[in-house]
């Protein structure tokens, strides 16, 4: 795996089933890649490895990135471990707003905020 490996701008509202399974990546990131500005509100549901943003086993760096913990069934960022630099919410309302962090950090170039439901890229169905 690369060292300079980044995910950045996605979002994943599916669910989520596998080994080494994460809302926005695997095992891709391998502790060695970075998710930016990236959310999941997605089930993950595996029976190892699995995280809300990533599955591990290695933590990644993770900026202005966030999942739902209610959502995605999921405590921990990265297998059983918790993350620096990352948000957590079971309030869904909160990430309505542009104006919270992290979505104060995204751009408006790739993302459409919405009243009232979790931000989407431009140019993709809600």
């Amino acid at each position: 795996m690369a060292s300079n490996t980044v995910i950045s701008s996605s979002y994943n509202a599916g669910n989520i089933v596998g080994t080494y399974a994460g809302g926005i990546s695997g095992t891709t990131l391998q502790g060695f890649g970075n998710a930016i500005n990236s959310f999941n509100v997605g089930l993950v549901n595996t029976t190892t490895h699995q995280g809300g943003l990533d599955g591990g086993p290695l933590i990644p760096t993770l900026t202005e990135s966030y999942w739902d913990t209610t959502l995605s069934g999921q405590t921990y960022c990265v297998a059983t471990e918790t993350c620096s630099n990352h948000y957590t919410t079971n309030t869904p309302e909160y990430y309505y707003s542009a104006s919270n962090a992290p979505l104060s950090s995204f751009s408006s170039t790739y993302w459409q905020f919405n009243n009232n439901a979790y931000p989407t890229l431009k140019n993709m169905p809600n």
